[in-house]
C-alpha cells in the first residue's frame, strides 16, 4: 500500500497545489495525509475535490492548529476514524484479504 504523510507547514495557493498534483501523480498513492495544509471551510472542500480523492476526512484548521487531512481511494481501501482531535487523527485501515491496521497521524 502507498501512503504519502507530507506536513504542508503553511503551504497555500495555486503552488502547492501544483506540486500536490504532481505528487499525486507520479507516486499513485492510496493513502494521503496532509498535515497543517492551512485551508479550511469551502476553499477546503475546494482543493480536496479537485485532486481527486474519493474518500476525505479533514481536521479543520483552527487557530494555531493548522488541521490534518486524510484522504483516500474508497475503491481500494475503507478507512475509519476512530478518534479526531485538533492535532491528531486516529484511523483504521482496511484492505481487501488483509487484516485491519491502524495509523495516527499527527
Amino acid at each position: 500500500m502507498n501512503i504519502v504523510a507530507w506536513n504542508c507547514n503553511d503551504a497555500s495557493g495555486a503552488k502547492f497545489l501544483q506540486v500536490l498534483r504532481l505528487l499525486i501523480q507520479f507516486h499513485n498513492h492510496l493513502l494521503l495525509i496532509l498535515g497543517e495544509p492551512r485551508f479550511s471551510g469551502t476553499i477546503a472542500d475546494d482543493v480536496c475535490k479537485d485532486i481527486g480523492f474519493s474518500g476525505i476526512y479533514r481536521v479543520e484548521a483552527t487557530g494555531f492548529s493548522e488541521g490534518i487531512w486524510a484522504l483516500w481511494r474508497l475503491e481500494t481501501i475503507q478507512v475509519e476514524i476512530l478518534e479526531e482531535h485538533f492535532r491528531f487523527l486516529y484511523i483504521q485501515i482496511l484492505e481487501p484479504g488483509k487484516l485491519p491496521w491502524g495509523l495516527v497521524a499527527v
